[in-house]
């Protein structure tokens, strides 16, 4: 039996742990992370980090989140952070493949990471 079940989270459980994070990252306990649509699946972000906490990531929110870092002047995610239990290991392979051979128009070296 698995200590840990994320599937039994609730989205307040998962509101809790991106504010332990976004504290973690030095982002100001005072300041709200902002949404971001990538085609109906909302990822988190702040300055140059981007949260991804919510199960049901596909290719086309992968098309969308590149397409968002070359068009949106105001997204410019440097570190992209994904909470492991919600995700297949085959879906952040993918995000981590895309990310480290996409060329950017902005340039910005994108860091994966993933935390559990």
């Amino acid at each position: 039996m698995n200590i840990f079940d994320a599937a039994k989270l609730k989205e307040e459980d998962i509101q809790i742990l991106l504010t332990t994070w976004k504290t973690y990252d030095g982002v100001p306990l005072t300041e709200d992370l902002k949404t971001i649509d990538l085609d109906g699946y909302i990822g988190y972000y702040y300055d140059t980090k981007l949260y991804l906490m919510f199960k049901g990531f596909e290719t086309k929110h992968l098309k969308k989140l590149l397409e968002e870092i070359d068009a949106n002047k105001e997204f410019n995610p440097a570190t992209i952070v994904v909470f492991g239990y919600n995700f297949e290991s085959k879906t952040m392979r993918e995000i981590k493949e895309n990310i480290s051979s996409y060329a950017n128009k902005k340039s910005i070296n994108i860091d994966f990471v993933i935390r559990y």
